[in-house]
Formats: structure tokens, C-alpha cells, sequence
């Protein structure tokens, strides 16, 4: 699960658990790539095609959604 927060407190939440047979990746491969974000960032935008894992990625921008009209903000990041 990542969970990010922006300056204001808001949350936004991504699942990242690849499902057996429907996605490429690992959870192994999905912790190591959640494990590389930093823990407060000036900003952040979803990863480019094929920069992270496909679940990692999709959980990336699940947890950015919420916090999209505010993006430009700092957000921290939790694993």
C-alpha cells in the first residue's frame, strides 16, 4: 500500500499487489520499486512506461489522483 500526503494533509492511497497470471510483475518487484521513492518529495508525476513495474505504476497514480488539482505541492511518501 502507498499512501501519499500533500502540505494540506491530504491522503491519497495506491494498491500495488500484482495478481498472479493478469500482471508481469512481483511483489518482490513492487516493494523494491515503492521502497526507491523518497520519503518527501518537491512533487511527483505517475512513472513513464515502463519505469516501474506495471502494478507499481498503477498504484503510483491511484494515490496521485486525489491529489492531482494540488500536484505541484510536496507530498511525502510511505511504503
Amino acid at each position: 500500500m502507498l499512501s501519499l500526503t500533500d502540505d494540506d494533509g491530504r491522503v491519497g492511497l495506491g494498491e500495488a499487489t500484482p495478481l498472479p497470471g493478469f500482471s508481469p510483475d512481483t511483489a518482490d518487484e513492487g516493494q523494491r520499486a515503492l521502497a526507491e521513492l523518497p520519503g518527501a518529495l518537491a512533487s511527483i508525476d505517475p512513472p513513464a512506461e515502463g519505469a516501474a513495474p506495471r502494478a507499481t505504476a498503477l498504484a503510483i497514480q491511484r494515490a496521485l489522483a486525489p491529489l492531482s488539482s494540488r500536484r505541484s505541492r510536496a507530498v511525502s511518501s510511505t511504503p
